[in-house]
């Protein structure tokens, strides 16, 4: 049930991120509502949501207040798993090794997601820390400061 959607929008970010690197031609910021394709199981949206607020946050565009508010926004899972434990189980599962890791792999995920949302709301352009050109075939790299 979570594969194929998960696909799509991984597919979708990944257009985003082409679109990005290439100029931003026609509407791709529409794509930061790519994660809405897990609403097909609508409790999804209780992770999708804050996530999409987190990928805004943690893009660097915008007001600082709509950041901070947006990254507060996508701090809300971290309680409500907290309660739905407390309402579920004991807490005190949390600290067993199963309950650790549960959270570990729920938490992980939901951070690997924000950073994907972040995509569509990044500048336009190459990134600036893109890598080196490569040496060409016969040479040999010099270091800062060595004769060449």
């Amino acid at each position: 049930m979570i594969l194929l959607p998960a696909t799509v929008v991984g597919g979708l970010f990944g257009l985003a991120e082409h679109r990005r690197r290439t100029g931003g031609q026609g509407r791709w910021r529409r794509l930061a509502l790519a994660p809405l394709v897990f609403a097909i199981d609508p409790a999804a949206l209780m992770l999708v949501l804050p996530a999409m607020a987190g990928g805004y946050a943690v893009s660097g565009r915008g007001s600082r207040r709509a950041r901070w508010a947006t990254g507060a926004a996508a701090l809300l899972p971290l309680p409500a798993y907290v309660l739905a434990v407390a309402l579920l189980d004991d807490l005190r599962s949390l600290a067993t090794p199963r309950g650790a890791w549960t959270a570990v792999l729920l938490f992980s995920c939901y951070a690997v997601l924000v950073v994907a949302c972040a995509i569509p709301h990044r500048p336009v352009g190459p990134d600036v820390g893109a890598a080196a050109p490569a040496v060409p075939a016969g040479a040999t790299p010099t270091g800062p400061g060595e004769p060449s």
